[in-house]
């Protein structure tokens, strides 16, 4: 089933993992404000509680659907640990707060839009077996590394969190950021 419906005072605990798959291996997924076949609102996300485990979304092994992620807020929701999986991920505001989130794209790119780059605790990781993008929103915004705080910033932690299997690619020379 690609379709989630909540209705009320629900919520789905448990004492391990939770897994959010779809249907087939090939269905997109929508997070947040994104779009895709199986769509997961931030009210639905909310539902959610492993207490001491995780939360997976996304087929871990044979991911073949895009994964499209937009405004995701999750700071103030018990979720320790986040895991996405997809072909390929596009993402943009994200906010972990001090969640882990990992973001893996099995076949594919990740490119991901922020103007403030802050991701989540020491667990956080970007994987792709392709490219990884990160660009600023803003057109023309100012990109700094390491202890330089000016415009989009990524300290050394950030950095050491990109893990691609092809390049590591700052701003986007395309679209003029």
């Amino acid at each position: 089933q690609n379709t989630i419906d909540f209705t009320g005072e629900s919520a789905i605990v448990s004492a391990g993992d939770i897994y959010i798959t779809p249907e087939t291996f090939a269905t997109t997924i929508g997070i947040s404000g994104g779009t895709g076949t199986l769509n997961l609102s931030d009210e639905e996300i909310g539902f959610f509680n492993p207490i001491g485990g995780n939360l997976f979304i996304g087929e871990q092994t044979f991911a073949r659907g895009a994964v499209d992620i937009a405004d995701w807020d999750f700071a103030g929701l018990p979720l320790d640990n986040v895991y996405v999986y997809g072909k390929s991920i596009t993402a943009s505001d994200l906010s972990p707060g001090s969640n882990n989130l990992i973001l893996s794209a099995r076949d594919g790119d990740i490119y991901i839009t922020q103007d403030v780059f802050d991701f989540g605790g020491a667990g956080s990781s970007i994987n792709a077996s392709g490219n990884i993008t990160i660009a600023p929103e803003t057109a023309n915004q100012q990109l700094s590394f390491g202890d330089a705080t000016e415009g989009l910033s990524l300290s050394d932690f950030e950095l050491a969190m990109l893990n691609a299997g092809g390049k590591v690619i700052f701003g986007d020379a395309d679209n003029g950021v």
